[in-house]
């Protein structure tokens, strides 16, 4: 061999050996990415504002049931609004974190951000739903859904997204 093909050899070596490098760093920060996600979607599931959105969401459809729902739920939004046009400046935001409009919108809201990082790979359904079992679930398929579709009426927002169904529909 001569000299030039000695460099050509080695210039291959180290671009083949630089292609394993950059594989490793770049798994490496994929999966640090991951864990931190799933920290944050832990730690923003686990808040006391979850909770307290979750138990209201679950308190309002055992109060009215599955067949009143929709329509104790658009009175209720409505009253809401009513008393918002009352309320000023930081009271107005205050009295917004209370309402069950707001807090059907947080957990929605939570849900679609975790079907994004699905869709888009950044977390695998393994992961997730090792964590997130069909009856954590359960609330998209009986309160959310139906309060999504009157929601998506009520601004008239056409077709009402029920895409987070499919959080739901895809656990075991």
């Amino acid at each position: 061999m001569n000299p030039a093909e000695w460099i050509a050899l080695i210039s291959l070596v180290v671009s083949f050996l630089s292609a394993l490098y950059a594989r490793h760093a770049w798994t490496s920060a994929r999966q640090a990415i991951l864990q931190q996600t799933l920290a944050s979607l832990h730690a923003e599931y686990s808040s006391a504002d979850m909770l307290d959105a979750v138990k209201s969401l679950w308190d309002f459809y055992r109060t009215n049931g599955p067949k009143n729902l929709v329509a104790k739920y658009e009175n209720r939004r409505t009253a809401d609004d009513r008393q918002l046009l009352a309320k000023k400046g930081v009271n107005r935001i205050e009295f917004i974190k209370t309402t069950l409009h707001y807090k059907r919108r947080f957990v929605s809201q939570f849900y679609a951000y975790v079907l994004h990082l699905l869709r888009n790979k950044i977390i695998s359904e393994d992961v997730f739903y090792a964590s997130w079992t069909k009856a954590d679930l359960e609330i998209i398929k009986q309160i959310l859904v139906p309060l999504e579709q009157r929601v998506a009426m009520a601004f008239n927002a056409g077709e009402p997204s029920i895409m987070l169904k499919e959080l739901y529909d895809r656990a075991k």
